[in-house]
This record gives C-alpha cells, structure tokens and sequence, in this order.
C-alpha cells in the first residue's frame, strides 16, 4: 500500500503556513521537516495545518518537536485543524500538553 504525502508552503507576512497531507512517517518525514525548514528562515511563527493529515508516526513527532524547539524564541509553532486520529497520537504522547494545538 503506497502512502500518499504532499506539502505545501505559504508566506503571509511574517507567518509560515505549511499544509501537509496524508501520512507522515518514516519514509515522509524528511521530505516534512526540509520543506518547513526551508521556509521557515525570517519567519516569525510557523503554522501547520492538519486538516488533511491522516496519521503521524514517532518520526514525524520528532520533527514537530525541532521546529517547536527552533521556533519557541520567535512566535512559535502553533498546530491547527487536527484530525481526531492524529489528536488521540498527540494526547497519548504528551504532545497535546506541550504544542500550541488549535
């Protein structure tokens, strides 16, 4: 079964807006991280939004984890439109209780 996985980027002044889609896991996770990071510089918040993200694996909580550490002496990472699925993941890892989750 191929997992399907896309990104993309928007600039709205100071603010980053990246819209994943599909799974992120192991095989997409870099893919993730480089197209945030790649887009972040100057930027003074970063928001994902996860209204099309399907699952997320411990690789990918690694990678929210860097940009949240990146962007914690800026105007932070906030995570917004996320899937009950994805929200049971960040609940049962202590996300939810660490990341600005909207």
């Amino acid at each position: 079964m191929k997992r399907e996985f896309s990104i993309s980027t928007i600039k709205e002044g100071g603010v980053l807006r990246a819209l994943p889609t599909g799974w992120i896991d192991t095989v997409t996770c870099a893919e993730f991280d480089r197209t945030i990071r790649d887009s972040m510089e100057d930027m003074e918040q970063v928001v994902i939004d996860f209204g099309e993200v399907e699952y997320i694996s411990s690789s990918g909580l690694r990678v929210l984890l860097g940009l949240h550490k990146i962007m914690m002496h800026k105007g932070g990472l906030k995570i917004v439109n996320v899937r009950n699925s994805v929200m049971e993941v960040f609940k049962a890892t202590g996300f939810a209780d660490n990341l600005d989750i909207e």
